[in-house]
């Protein structure tokens, strides 16, 4: 993985956010 733009990263906060639940993000909940 060599370079990793905004949409990548948007991808990523969303998966993280259906794995762990939004009660494990402060910024969130």
């Amino acid at each position: 993985m060599g370079s990793i733009g905004t949409p990548e990263l948007i991808v990523i906060l969303v998966i993280a956010l259906v794995i762990f639940g939004p009660g494990k993000l402060p910024e969130v909940g």
